[in-house]
């Protein structure tokens, strides 16, 4: 006979159920934030319908430049005594600012000396890169890798530190292996984050910024009006006499909704949110409901009829 699952407490749940780098805003930051990401989505939108004549990675210029300063604001440092857990620090805020300048320098139009000029001179200088091009450069990616640190964990920035570094030494290898190569400097490595579509602004952030923001509204929207709560109270009343209901209940709602949203981040967001409850008071593990909400949300790409974004 197999033992009953643990009981979670209400006060256990509240613990594990919080986000641990974010922090809770209120006040003024709170409503900058909301109102920042509002705008965010209102041109994520509108570029749907109207894109920017510029072109794509000029909108991608743009969205990392109002998205990135929010890491700041929004996650915890963990630095101490410069950390704070109900709002954001006099650095966090030096670094939202830092961060948007940073960001928004390949498209002022403001000259400085042989650099700046706005986008189109930046794009010119694709490969001759100016000395504050390089250092823009190298201070968006420190900030990237912090910010990463902050919502993720130091194991991303890491490994992405190993290989920077195999880049930059990689001419110090002996040259009969097959990984060595010549070697970079800084100015060939930040030309290529920078000022390139395989960098910053390549692949990645695109689908981000054109793909994923959308699905994750639509499930916002879902939620919000009762739509993702109906594929789930639907899958209860089917498994409700199963004795891994919860399980089962996780997995059939993310198939639902996956029908209709064809993004597995945005299913696993919409019905997580529901869900996560549901395994947790069942006894499932944070590890092992995590995991199963992740699953489901992967597997609802294949719902019919959408398939998912990923097939077109």
């Amino acid at each position: 006979m197999s033992a009953a699952p643990p009981v979670v407490t209400a006060a256990e749940l509240g613990v594990d159920d919080e986000e641990r780098p974010a922090r809770v805003l209120s006040g003024f930051p709170g409503r900058l934030v909301g109102v920042v990401a509002l705008g965010l989505a209102l041109l994520s939108v509108w570029q749907v319908f109207r894109p920017l004549a510029q072109g794509s990675q000029y909108y991608l210029v743009i969205f990392l430049a109002v998205a990135l300063p929010l890491v700041y604001l929004s996650y915890r440092s963990w630095w101490g005594p410069l950390d704070r857990a109900d709002g954001p620090s006099v650095l966090d805020w030096v670094l939202a600012g830092i961060t948007l300048v940073v960001c928004l320098y390949p498209v002022l139009p403001i000259g400085i000396g042989d650099a700046g000029g706005g986008y189109d001179a930046f794009l010119d200088r694709q490969g001759m890169l100016a000395p504050l091009d390089v250092v823009m450069g190298g201070l968006l990616l420190v900030l990237v890798l912090e910010a990463c640190r902050r919502t993720t964990g130091v194991i991303l920035p890491v490994v992405c530190l190993v290989f920077l570094g195999y880049g930059y030494y990689g001419g110090l290898l002996p040259q009969d292996w097959s990984i060595a190569h010549a070697g970079l400097d800084i100015d060939q490595i930040v030309d290529a984050l920078y000022n390139s579509g395989s960098g910053f602004y390549g692949t990645p952030l695109d689908v981000a910024a054109s793909y994923i923001v959308l699905f994750t509204l639509y499930g916002a929207v879902l939620e919000f009006s009762g739509a993702a709560r109906f594929f789930v109270d639907l899958s209860v009343s089917l498994f409700r006499r199963s004795k891994s209901a919860a399980g089962r209940t996780a997995v059939a709602s993310g198939f639902l909704l996956g029908t209709v949203s064809g993004s597995g981040t945005a299913t696993a967001v919409s019905t997580g949110a529901v869900t996560w409850p549901i395994l947790r008071k069942a006894g499932y593990r944070p590890e092992q409901a995590g995991g199963m909400l992740a699953a489901a949300g992967v597997g609802a790409i294949l719902s019919p009829p959408t398939l998912g974004v990923a097939a077109f």
